[in-house]
């Protein structure tokens, strides 16, 4: 019974860090502009140089790399290895998130990019909860069911870094696929410009 308790929390947390990754890489993927403007204001806030090439470097790289990390985690490819980058990923992101939730440097840190915008306390909080997941899927990353043979589980992890390097790209050399922004195109600007009479 215990075991099987484990092994129940132990795939939910996976569930619930792969979605999470695959979402967020996805978001900022379908808007690689959004990324780099924010990971310039990142640079700017802690005083780092930076230069446009480098943000979009950086932020192709890391679109990627979280949105691999979700693939690998959900399908149980090389499960040690993936929760563990989760959990270093966690480890890094959550204090970083705190300081932002206390000084409030940048309104939001564009997690989910334009897709789906939220305080910094809430991503906070948000980061607590998968870092917690992570523990759990690091420390009993056995119980995870894999999807694929051991085989398999390096083309599928190449695969899922190339796919958010090459969506990135695509979306970055043309319009966002989907555009979750105010003013996109056919937007009536005039009219999102007008502030509505009940507005303190």
């Amino acid at each position: 019974r215990k075991e099987t308790l484990i092994k129940i929390i132990a795939e939910l947390s996976r569930i619930l860090l792969g979605v999470t990754f695959i979402f967020s890489g996805t978001v900022k993927a379908i808007d690689p502009e959004g990324t780099i403007i924010k990971m310039g204001d990142y640079f700017t806030v802690f005083g780092w140089g930076h230069a446009i090439w480098s943000d979009a470097l950086l932020s192709f790289a890391m679109i990627a790399f979280e949105f691999m990390l979700g693939v690998c985690v959900l399908l149980g490819v090389h499960r040690r290895l993936s929760t563990l980058g989760i959990l270093l990923f966690m480890a890094i992101m959550t204090p970083v998130t705190l300081y932002l939730a206390l000084y409030n440097p940048v309104p939001d840190c564009g997690c989910f990019g334009d897709a789906l915008i939220i305080t910094n306390w809430q991503t906070f909080y948000k980061n607590i909860i998968l870092s917690a997941a992570a523990i759990i899927a690091f420390i009993y990353c056995r119980r995870i069911t894999p999807c694929y043979s051991n085989r398999a589980h390096s083309i599928v992890a190449l695969f899922a870094f190339a796919f958010g390097v090459a969506f990135c790209y695509w979306n970055y050399s043309h319009l966002p696929m989907i555009d979750f922004r105010p003013y996109k195109v056919g937007a009536n600007i005039p009219k999102l410009m007008e502030i509505p009479a009940d507005a303190p």
